[in-house]
């Protein structure tokens, strides 16, 4: 068989070359495909197909020395397996290249789909915060509609009471500007009328003088009282901003004052009572004889 074998490889090294055969058409056994036959056969593996090539390639050339003239013998090696070895060499280092290049490939591959599930996992967390933080601020925005609605409301009540007040307050004060003029005329024409009664007058006006005195204190402390309601007033407005726990304080310190001006306006009834009493008296002193000495 040996002889056999070197005989068609000399016939074809002398052969001319347009009718040798191709050496694309010889079936070579390329990295690759020992790569896929080791792949698929569990029992052996890429290096050691790998190593089986020097073997075969040292077998074919000891057959070809032994069987030709050692000029020829050359020849022959250097026609038929150099571009096997080259195409081997060539198949294997771009087999190595194609290899690192997928092996890059595939870690780059991995090294960006990891990028990306942590991308994924952080913008999950970053959106599920959002979310929260989104329904937070929405409760808050209700709580602080509620609050503003319930400040808005007590404000109102508070500016209606003040208005009430204001108006009871000026309403006092002009009844009491009234009273105090009524009184200057009494007082005058009781000047005319008791010159008989004298003594008698004398008194009385001394008496209307005290108590028009003492009504002119309580004008004057009553106000006081509205100035006093008037910075109350001023003091609330400043404070309508401030917390709800605040209106509990305010709304008792305005009862106390529409107290005190319902206990003024009782005050003022009572100082009428007595001066239609006084006036009862001066009629019955005018009508008195008046006697002389």
């Amino acid at each position: 068989m040996a002889s056999g074998s070197s005989t068609a490889v000399t016939n074809q090294t002398l052969m001319p070359a347009e009718q040798r055969p191709s050496m694309a058409l010889i079936p070579t056994s390329t990295p690759s495909t020992l790569n896929s036959a080791s792949a698929n056969s569990p029992s052996s593996t890429a290096p050691a197909a790998e190593e089986a090539w020097p073997f075969v390639t040292r077998a074919m050339m000891v057959a070809v020395m032994g069987s030709q003239a050692p000029a020829t013998a050359a020849s022959t090696l250097l026609t038929v397996f150099r571009p096997l070895v080259d195409g081997w060499a060539t198949t294997r280092k771009e087999s190595k290249r194609w290899k690192g290049m997928a092996e890059a490939y595939l870690v780059e591959h991995h090294k960006h789909k990891t990028e990306l599930a942590h991308q994924h996992d952080t913008l999950h967390a970053q959106m599920q915060a959002l979310q929260l933080s989104l329904a937070e601020s929405e409760a808050q925005l209700r709580e602080l509609e509620s609050h503003h609605s319930t400040l808005r409301s007590s404000a109102s009540s508070l500016e209606k009471k003040l208005a009430e007040a204001e108006v009871a307050a000026l309403a006092a004060k002009q009844a009491h500007a009234l009273e105090a003029e009524e009184r200057k005329k009494q007082v005058e024409s009781m000047s005319k009328s008791a010159q008989a009664a004298k003594p008698a007058y004398e008194k009385l006006s001394q008496e209307a003088y005290w108590k028009a005195r003492a009504q002119d204190m309580a004008i004057g402390s009553l106000q006081n009282k509205v100035k006093e309601n008037e910075a109350a007033k001023a003091k609330l407005e400043e404070q309508l901003g401030s917390r709800t726990a605040k209106n509990a304080s305010l709304e008792e310190a305005l009862a106390q004052k529409n107290q005190e001006v319902t206990t003024l306006q009782t005050q003022v009834a009572e100082l009428n009572t007595r001066n239609q009493a006084l006036e009862r008296q001066v009629l019955i002193y005018q009508r008195m004889p008046t006697r002389r000495y």
